[in-house]
């Protein structure tokens, strides 16, 4: 991922690469989703997403977790000895956000 925003910012001219990294419920990725713009107002307007989405985005999860687990047992008739949910902490920036863009690592640098 973080070749493919180097290089659309450094070959193709993108002033910004936004990432978006997409996993299941037991945490494992499925894909990365690239937001990539020129213009201040899609640069804000992706901030902006980014940050509704991760205030959610705990609720979202839990309550998924919630329905799985209900499912499972369901299928297992039988009851859990453990929970095996958990929450994802985010802590806020100092701004108050919880989204912060961070530029791509030249992969030059990388070795």
């Amino acid at each position: 991922m973080n070749l493919m925003r180097w290089r659309l910012e450094n070959t193709l001219g993108y002033r910004w690469t936004h990432p978006l990294e997409l996993k299941n419920l037991r945490g494992v990725s499925i894909y990365y989703m690239i937001f990539a713009t020129s213009d201040p107002t899609g640069d804000k307007i992706m901030r902006h997403i980014y940050n509704s989405a991760a205030k959610e985005f705990p609720q979202m999860q839990s309550e998924a977790r919630q329905r799985l687990r209900a499912i499972e047992e369901d299928a297992a008739g039988v009851q859990r000895l453990f929970d095996t949910t958990f929450e994802l902490e985010t802590a806020p920036l100092e701004n108050g956000e919880l989204y912060r863009y961070q530029s791509p690592i030249n992969p030059a640098d990388l070795t």
